[in-house]
């Protein structure tokens, strides 16, 4: 792929901080050298500035009273923890609304997406393949069986609607995930294929409605100017 989609999609920022309120306490999760500039305070593994809390995600609990944020911005972490659902349930503990963007199923499964791997599927070093269905968050571990599988892959589409790249997931008071297991939900060798194509199709509706929602309000907002 000759361009990559990994800095913030400007109209898709600008829907998000719209959401938040003025004088808003703001919680990011893992701002890296992008921090969301609505952010007043960070959680890192590392010190990255003095309102960063340094707290293993995977293992701790968030350091904070509950529902003492009025939003949680988490952009491109989610996917990348061996123990994602620790830091969900903490999101919920300590937040009162927040939006969550990942990778999507679409961009997972395509080859040509990531720097320095260009033939492997996805982004390498990511554990879970994460989507939204209705109110839903899933999640799936990315198994390295998905190299091997017979799947359709979306590059140039990729590469024509960036939009498709992300899975963008608002929520409020408490996030809404299931997590899905091999053998508990589907048999990998028999049924791993075809439970990613669903994925797949769940993650383009889902996609397909937030891009609305977001372009909608950048129209009202070229409007009202």
């Amino acid at each position: 792929m000759r361009e990559k989609f990994w800095s913030p999609r400007p109209e898709v920022l600008a829907y998000v901080s719209g959401l938040i309120r003025p004088g808003a306490r703001v919680l990011e999760i893992g701002p890296g050298t992008i921090p969301f500039a609505k952010a007043t305070h960070f959680v890192d593994r590392f010190k990255r500035s003095p309102s960063c809390d340094v707290v293993d995600v995977c293992r701790e609990p968030l350091p904070y009273a509950d529902k003492s944020f009025d939003f949680i911005y988490c952009r491109h972490v989610v996917e990348d923890l061996y123990n994602p659902f620790l830091l969900l349930r903490e999101m919920s503990r300590v937040g009162k609304a927040g939006y969550i963007e990942t990778p999507s199923p679409i961009c997972e499964l395509s080859r040509n997406v990531d720097g320095g791997a260009p033939v492997w599927r996805g982004y390498h070093h990511h554990r879970y393949i994460v989507w939204v269905s209705g109110d839903v968050l899933g999640l799936v571990e990315k198994s390295p069986l998905v190299e091997h599988l017979t799947l359709p892959d979306h590059t140039k589409e990729l590469e024509e609607h960036a939009f498709l790249r992300n899975t963008y997931f608002l929520w409020k008071n408490e996030i809404r995930f299931r997590h899905f297991e091999h053998d508990l939900h589907f048999q990998l060798y028999a049924d791993y294929g075809p439970f990613l194509l669903a994925a797949m199709k769940a993650a383009r509706q889902s996609i397909a409605a937030f891009e609305r929602t977001v372009m909608l309000s950048a129209s009202a907002g070229e409007a009202r100017r």
